[in-house]
């Protein structure tokens, strides 16, 4: 049953790819219902960018080249959205022919209890081409800022979030994925912030004409050249942080919108 569901869903699965000039500088995941597409709203809202790339979850089956829009049709194909600090999630209305003849996910609110119950959640985790399918349980349902939201003991990671959450038992979307939550998260985040930063202010100095050399090396490369390992490290540290604790969002807050019909 599992095995034919996660075929069943893949061709609903989005993954957008966010670009600023030709570097890429965030991604995320996103999912077909309702006509329209849903993902997280900090996917879109993170970081700036000029361009955007969506492919789907059985690329791998199915190959097309992935759609490109401009950030301004994107942002302007958004008709509701609640920001992170909420509901955390966007809705888009566009047309597009690759579109057609997809599966549109059912979303559904759960009355009962539903700790212990299995779900699946789906996405693309560090900005992979190739979709995941994880199976985790419900190990928490609780309020939280007026929001509800579901604890998942399963392996989420950054690249994950925008993806839906399936209860099995049923095979709707019971919540969309959110976020990962470790106690370096935030920690690694603000490092890779400062290195970046760091790397910028260096840039800026070389542009600017100025140059120091000690003893034949330019202090300022060689301190390039370690932030960016510094980074790349940073990033791979918070990936092997995770310890597989993940949180959705219910489904509801979409819900209440009007625009999709359970």
């Amino acid at each position: 049953m599992t095995k034919e569901l996660i075929q069943n869903i893949r061709p609903s699965i989005v993954r957008l790819s966010l670009f600023k000039n030709t570097e890429q500088v965030g991604s995320g995941s996103g999912f077909l219902a309702g006509g329209f597409l849903v993902t997280c709203s900090h996917v879109l809202r993170k970081y700036p960018f000029d361009a955007v790339e969506i492919s789907f979850g059985d690329q791998s089956l199915n190959p097309i080249t992935p759609i490109k829009y401009t950030s301004e049709f994107i942002l302007k194909s958004i008709i509701n959205e609640s920001p992170e600090s909420e509901h955390d999630f966007t809705i888009i209305k566009f047309d597009e022919p690759e579109l057609k003849g997809r599966r549109h996910l059912d979303l559904k609110t759960l009355k009962a209890e539903i700790v212990g119950e299995q779900v699946l959640f789906f996405g693309f985790p560090f900005g992979t081409q190739h979709l995941t399918s994880h199976v985790g349980y419900i190990s928490a349902d609780f309020c939280r800022n007026r929001t509800h939201v579901f604890q998942i003991d399963g392996s989420i990671n950054p690249g994950n979030s925008g993806g839906p959450l399936i209860h099995i038992a049923s095979g709707s979307v019971i919540g969309i994925v959110a976020r990962t939550e470790t106690g370096l998260e935030k920690d690694f985040d603000q490092l890779v912030e400062a290195v970046k930063n760091n790397i910028a202010v260096l840039d800026h100095s070389r542009q600017s004409g100025a140059k120091v050399s000690i003893a034949g090396i330019d202090p300022v490369e060689a301190t390039q050249v370690t932030l960016r390992i510094l980074a790349k490290l940073s990033f791979n540290i918070k990936r092997s942080a995770n310890v597989g604790i993940g949180f959705s969002f219910s489904s509801e807050h979409i819900l209440e919108t009007g625009l999709i019909k359970e």
